[in-house]
């Protein structure tokens, strides 16, 4: 069989299985990855027109999850309905000024969805919360809305959560409101469950060895080990503060979150020893100054760390502890209450929500800052509190929700065809051949000036598996080819991987397709 029969064969097995599918999950789960970076491969808008916006039933307290499915691009999200009646969204994004419904489902007996949901394959994952603790995890299927299970059917019971489930291996990991940590198999069967036994709001993170850390409202981050029939504690790590903050993972392992009550933010090393810790605000705390510490830090391609904070502030850290800026955002009434967790695009841009600092309906909106030095490009005010986390979608689009104004917005500005005519501020990516690849693939590129220049590979879930340039270069074309392996020279699976080039605070990303 000759070389272009093989290529054939296995692109069509390849195709078979999906991995070459025209559905593509452009912000799958809340904070983007499994290990909750918020960092997109994808370019994000850098203006705040307005798209669209769909008005829902009651509060958008869950963040918005999105795929393109064929020629659609959905939206999934959870709501809080009328009447006793949760629902979740399939909203189907139609272009500039227009915008509907695909399909809702009326959770019977539920307050609200403040769970975001989990898109895997052609489901949808979903918890419902309630004021009574007492609810049921979903399983929806993402063409129809029609449920393909609940828990409690499969003889154990679930209560209510405002959790977002993650997803390793084919295993469905949630916390719930009464301290239990689930794993639940893709079918609806329970795998175990882990008792914390205090109140779990925190999302959970997977790391690379498939260690699971959430935190929980007795101040402890939980580092859990998944065997086949239980949850195994590996450590805990006793925090100043209750941890609302769903944790983030490093490239190198580090695991970061905040707290409530000592306004921190904490970076840990996987063996539970703290690496070092950053005051996000010396204000005295509060109730409202503590709701703000329920953002959750993002990481960048470049390692720096992006969270919300009191008093008005955005903090972009280094590695090393040390404040890369921290940006006051006009506006509020008072200050601005930021819970929202920011979302990072590929272009360079920061998206998070802020919201009014009473408990009472009251304005709110979405910023848009730079990642290289906080500087605000602009904002986009809704009449009421945006708490929930945007998500970046295709055509430089942001979503996100507003809650007492029951709003979902659509903000974008015109694509420019960056993904395949990349082009910004001196790079320009002339293309890599072939592509989908079984052995190699050449990468070419060219830059206008002398600069320090860094293309890295990094897989579906966000995590870095090879640093193919890193250095600075002259002006002019160059080439680099990879051959599917990680940096220690493995081979790595068939799929889909993402290389972005950065140069000047500056990044382009291109889609590469593995196939063996």
């Amino acid at each position: 069989m000759n070389k272009k029969l093989i290529s054939l064969v296995l692109l069509l097995g390849v195709l078979k299985a999906g991995v070459l599918s025209a559905d593509i999950d452009y912000w799958p789960m809340f904070k983007y990855d499994t290990r909750r970076t918020g960092q997109s491969p994808y370019p994000g808008p850098e203006c705040c027109n307005e798209k669209w916006k769909f008005s829902g039933a009651n509060y958008f307290y869950s963040s918005p999850s999105v795929r393109v499915e064929g020629n659609d691009t959905l939206i999934y999200i959870g709501n809080r309905g009328n009447a006793g009646v949760g629902l979740v969204y399939a909203i189907k994004d139609l272009g500039l000024n227009s915008v509907a419904k695909k399909w809702e489902y009326s959770a019977p007996a539920c307050l609200e969805f403040n769970s975001s949901p989990l898109i895997y394959d052609k489901y949808i994952y979903i918890g419902e919360g309630t004021s009574a603790w007492d609810g049921k995890f979903y399983c929806l299927y993402s063409d129809s809305g029609k449920v393909r299970w609940t828990i409690p059917s499969s003889g154990f019971g679930f209560h209510g959560s405002s959790s977002s489930p993650v997803i390793n291996a084919g295993i469905i990991y949630v916390g719930t409101y009464d301290g239990l940590l689930y794993a639940m198999k893709s079918n609806g069967n329970l795998r175990w469950t882990f008792s914390i036994g205090s109140v779990i709001q925190s999302s959970p993170a997977i790391a690379s060895d498939g260690t699971i850390y959430i935190g929980a409202d007795d101040n402890k981050l939980y580092a859990i080990e998944d065997s086949i029939t239980y949850g195994k504690c590996k450590w805990t790590y006793q925090a100043g503060g209750k941890i609302r903050s769903s944790p983030a993972i490093g490239d190198d392992g580090t695991i970061y979150f905040s707290t409530l009550e000592d306004q921190t933010l904490y970076a840990l090393n996987p063996d539970s020893t703290l690496k070092w810790t950053y005051l996000l605000s010396s204000r005295p705390a509060n109730n409202r100054d503590r709701s703000a510490l329920i953002s959750s830090p993002a990481i960048s391609y470049d390692g720096t760390i992006y969270i919300g904070a009191v008093a008005d502030t955005v903090h972009a850290v280094n590695p090393d502890s040390t404040r890369k800026w921290a940006k006051y955002l006009p506006g509020g009434d008072a200050y601005w209450n930021i819970a929202s967790s920011p979302a990072l695009s590929s272009n360079g841009y920061v998206y998070i929500g802020v919201a009014s600092d009473n408990w009472v309906p009251g304005t709110g909106g979405l910023f848009i800052l730079k990642q290289s030095d906080g500087d605000i490009v602009c904002f986009y005010r809704t009449e009421n509190e945006v708490w929930n986390s945007p998500a970046i979608g295709p055509n430089k689009t942001v979503y996100f929700g507003d809650c007492s104004g029951n709003k979902l917005y659509a903000i974008y500005c015109e694509d420019t065809g960056i993904e395949e005519n990349e082009r910004i501020e001196g790079i320009e990516i002339l293309g890599n051949y072939p592509n989908p690849f079984i052995a190699k693939t050449l990468i070419e590129y060219e830059i206008g000036k002398p600069t320090a220049v860094s293309m890295r590979i990094y897989n579906l879930s966000g995590r870095l598996v090879k640093v193919l340039v890193d250095e600075i270069q002259e002006s002019g074309i160059h080439k680099v080819s990879w051959d599917g392996t990680d940096e220690s020279g493995k081979s790595l699976p068939r799929g889909i991987y993402y290389c972005t080039t950065q140069c000047d605070e500056k990044s382009v990303t291109r889609k590469l397709v593995l196939v063996r």
